[in-house]
């Protein structure tokens, strides 16, 4: 029979020792499936009546529920689950599993919005794994090291952690690390610029999907989409985003989705399909909340499409979005999140607060550490250049937002009209063909912006040959 049904059954007879025999049994059976939620429900059914439990059983409980939790995109009760696991384990004074729970609680403190603490969790981890002899867990918490690295875009200390793990899992047949290695070094090199982070990131979900890994594949997919969007890679993006998010609906991967979605929104966005970005902008942001910064992107594409639609009223909630990505501190949720602030107060006429906006994200996209991350700091050395803040482009800056800084209108325009991105191309355009900016502005119902340059026009003593724009397009209520 199924062991799910014979739960069920259990739960509602009040059989405790029918529950605790076959709960985990069935949460194991829809794990390995992919059916995390489910997994984490039947975990969640038995927890409770385990507190009279040996500590390494009840342990091991916890820390398969947190896991599922994880997984299924309830990170909150992720974390609270393997804190209390690792509690136990310290207690029992079990290195190996204080080692593991703690590189646990590293990865989960990172989704959470706190990666201070989450680095400080990975080195103790590896100082007590380092105190016995090495072996599976010391090589993934060298891993995991390497990911927050990588994460930061501290590339070098990324890839060299990433090695030594890789080293280890070797030596110690460990595939799952060696697998997790793998993506963040290919993840690392892709970030810095180099191609042949592509091909690493590939192979690594390839062997991980042939290995039953789901998480890895996953994570080699999400990374080389997001990376790709950020890299101004849009045909990369677009191929990983058509193979990923069945993907990760195929394996109940709720946590990745969602963060993903955001991503594909802002491509979406660049690309002018505005309807489409506030469609997986508003997926993405529906579910239980999540406390870290990996909904900012999604945040942000919501708010953007809606401002220049004309919608007013939104600033309070893009602070919000935008103390949420600083208190992350990293460039991947502070670029989106105070480009948005910067559009904002340029739509509403503000150019002095967001000036102030642009310079405090430049500060973090060109912050030692940061990778290098050229469209970041471009679009905001573009709105510092607008807000006449700026007179020539930064070194490093992305190559359209460098040529429209420059002067080069022109071939900035063309740039992103051979990439298919309306908006962008009009407001290079803004910059010595207003009539042709206008008339993308009013083709796309982005009545802000239209506004402004009808309203520089008319002070330049130019005529407004463009047609008025179209009201906006009906949008979802917040």
């Amino acid at each position: 029979m199924d062991p799910a049904r014979l739960v069920h059954h259990a739960h509602h007879a009040g059989d405790v020792p029918a529950v605790l025999r076959w709960a985990p049994v069935a949460a194991r059976r829809a794990a390995a499936l992919g059916a995390y939620r489910q997994a984490a429900a039947h975990y969640a059914t038995a927890l409770p009546l385990t507190e009279d439990h040996p500590p390494a059983e009840r342990a091991e409980l916890l820390e398969e529920y947190s896991s599922a939790t994880y997984h299924g995109g309830l990170s909150g009760a992720a974390i609270d689950a393997r804190r209390r696991a690792l509690a136990l384990r310290e207690r029992l004074g079990d290195p190996l599993g204080i080692g593991t729970d703690l590189r646990w609680v590293s990865r989960l403190l990172w989704w959470n919005g706190r990666p201070d603490e989450a680095r400080a969790a990975a080195w103790r981890a590896v100082r007590v794994l380092e105190s016995v002899p090495p072996g599976r867990e010391l090589a993934a918490a060298y891993s995991n090291l390497s990911q927050l690295f990588m994460l930061a875009g501290e590339l070098p200390e990324a890839i060299s952690w990433g090695r030594r793990a890789l080293e280890l899992a070797l030596l110690v047949g460990d595939r799952d690390t060696e697998l997790h290695a793998m993506v963040n070094i290919g993840s690392a090199r892709f970030h810095g610029g180099d191609r042949a982070g592509i091909a690493e990131l590939e192979r690594a979900h390839e062997q991980a999907a042939a290995a039953g890994l789901d998480d890895h594949a996953g994570r080699a997919l999400v990374n080389l989409g997001t990376i790709a969007v950020d890299a101004g890679d849009f045909g990369t993006a677009d191929a990983t985003f058509a193979r990923m998010v069945p993907f990760l609906a195929a394996r109940d991967l709720d946590g990745y989705m969602r963060h993903v979605l955001g991503h594909r929104a802002r491509l979406e966005l660049f690309r002018g399909d505005w309807q489409a970005a506030l469609d997986d902008a508003e997926q993405g942001l529906t579910g239980p909340p999540v406390p870290g910064p990996s909904l900012v992107p999604a945040i942000a594409v919501r708010l953007t499409v809606r401002a220049r639609l004309g919608e007013t009223g939104l600033i309070d909630e893009a602070r919000d979005a935008a103390e949420r990505a600083y208190r992350g501190g990293e460039i991947q949720f502070v670029g989106p999140a105070a480009i948005l602030l910067t559009e904002l107060y340029w739509l509403a006429g503000d150019d002095e607060r967001a000036a102030a906006e642009a310079r405090r994200g430049m500060v973090v996209a060109e912050r030692p550490g940061a990778g290098g991350q050229p469209w970041f700091l471009g679009e905001l050395a573009f709105w510092l250049w607008r807000c006449g803040g700026l007179t020539v482009p930064p070194p490093g800056v992305a190559e359209p937002y460098r040529l429209a800084i420059a002067g080069e209108w022109q071939r900035a325009a063309a740039w992103w009209r051979a990439r298919g991105c309306p908006y962008p191309e009009a407001e290079a355009l803004s910059g010595g063909d207003p009539a042709a900016a206008l008339r993308i502005y009013d083709r796309l119902g982005a009545v802000p912006a239209a506004r402004r340059l009808r309203a520089r026009m008319r002070d330049q003593g130019c005529r407004c040959r463009a047609g008025r724009a179209r009201p906006p397009r009906p949008t979802r209520p917040g």
